[in-house]
C-alpha cells in the first residue's frame, strides 16, 4: 500500500519526495478521524438528538482534516441536484468559516512578495483575524494608502480614486499544495484498491475523476490564476519578490458581467504572486446565496 501511495505521489508531485512514514501516518490519522464517523452514522440517522451532535462532529472533522477534504465539501454544498437541502446547508458553512489563523502568522506571504518588510510604508493596517478562510487562502481586510503605494513600487492604480483603499489580502496556507498532493494520492490509491475488489465500480471510473479533481485544486492553489482573470483591462504590473514585469491584457472574466444590468461586480488586483494577492475590498455573498430550490426546479423544469 505504501509503494502504490509513493508512486501516486511521484506522479503528480513537483516535489516527488515523500517519507513513506509521512504517507502512512496520515492514512492513519484520516482513518482514525473518520471511522468514527461512518460507525456513529446509523445512529445519528435514527436518533434525532444525536443528529445536530454529528454533524457538527462531521464539519469539525473536515475542518481539520485539510485543504481537499474542505474543498470536497465545499462542491457537495453547491450540488443540489444530487444532495439534500439538509445536507447542503450544512456544508455550506465551508465557503465561509474553515480554521485560520491570525494575520501575524500570515504576514510573511507580503514579505515574500515585496522582497522584504517595505510594505508595511504603504499598508497602513490590517485587520487581526481573517474575514474570510477556505480550503487553499485566507483572506484579511486592510487599509491602502494608494500615494505610498505608487511611490514606492512604481506601480499606478488608475482605479483608486482616494488616497486610502480597503482592500483585501488573500494569502495561500503553508503546506497547502504538499498536503493535497499526499491527500489526494491516498484516495487515489484506495480508489485503485476498491476497483480490484468491485470491477463495477471502473464504469464510474474513480480514478479519472480524482485526477480531474487535482487539475482543478492545482489551478486553484496557484493565485496567480485567480488574479490574471481579474487584472485590469489595459496591463497589469506583476509584482515578484525580484522584479516588477507587465503582461499584456487578455478579456477578463468580469467583462461577461454588465455592472448596470447585474449589479455584479469584481475586485481590482493591485499586485499578486503565487502565493498572495493583494485586491480591492468588495463586500458580496457566497455561492450558496444564489442558489435556492425554486430556481434549480424552475432549471430543471426549463
Amino acid at each position: 500500500l505504501s509503494l502504490i501511495l509513493f508512486h501516486e505521489i511521484e506522479q503528480h508531485s513537483e516535489n516527488t519526495f515523500f517519507p513513506i512514514r509521512r504517507i502512512l501516518f496520515r492514512t492513519v490519522s484520516l482513518s482514525l478521524f473518520f471511522t468514527p464517523l461512518l460507525i456513529t452514522s446509523p445512529i445519528a440517522y435514527f436518533w434525532s438528538g444525536f443528529e445536530e451532535l454529528w454533524w457538527r462532529w462531521m464539519l469539525w472533522m473536515v475542518q481539520r482534516s485539510g485543504p481537499t477534504f474542505i474543498k470536497l465539501g465545499q462542491w457537495a454544498s453547491t450540488r443540489r441536484d444530487i444532495f439534500s437541502k439538509s445536507f447542503c446547508d450544512k456544508m455550506s458553512v465551508l465557503h465561509i468559516k474553515t480554521t485560520s489563523r491570525p494575520w501575524n502568522l500570515s504576514q510573511h506571504a507580503l514579505d515574500h512578495l515585496f522582497g522584504d518588510s517595505r510594505w508595511k510604508e504603504f499598508v497602513v493596517s490590517v485587520e487581526a483575524d481573517a474575514i474570510g478562510s477556505g480550503c487553499i487562502a485566507e483572506v484579511y481586510k486592510g487599509v491602502l494608502d494608494v500615494h505610498a503605494f505608487e511611490e514606492i513600487t512604481g506601480i499606478h492604480l488608475p482605479f483608486a480614486k482616494e488616497r486610502y483603499l480597503d482592500i483585501a489580502i488573500k494569502t495561500a496556507k503553508d503546506g497547502v499544495r504538499e498536503c493535497i498532493d499526499i491527500d489526494l494520492s491516498i484516495m487515489q490509491c484506495a480508489a485503485r484498491l476498491m476497483e480490484m475488489f468491485m470491477p463495477r465500480l471502473s464504469y464510474v471510473n474513480p480514478v479519472s475523476s480524482l485526477n480531474q479533481f487535482r487539475k482543478v485544486l492545482e489551478l486553484q492553489v496557484d493565485l496567480r490564476n485567480e488574479a490574471r482573470a481579474l487584472k485590469v483591462s489595459f496591463f497589469i504590473f506583476f509584482l515578484t519578490p525580484v522584479n516588477i514585469e507587465t503582461f499584456p491584457d487578455k478579456k477578463r472574466f468580469c467583462d461577461n458581467f454588465d455592472l448596470e444590468k447585474t449589479r455584479v461586480r469584481f475586485p481590482e488586483v493591485v499586485c499578486y504572486s503565487s502565493d498572495v494577492i493583494m485586491e480591492t475590498y468588495e463586500k458580496g455573498l457566497y455561492i450558496n446565496k444564489l442558489i435556492t430550490d425554486e430556481q434549480l426546479v424552475m432549471q430543471q423544469n426549463y
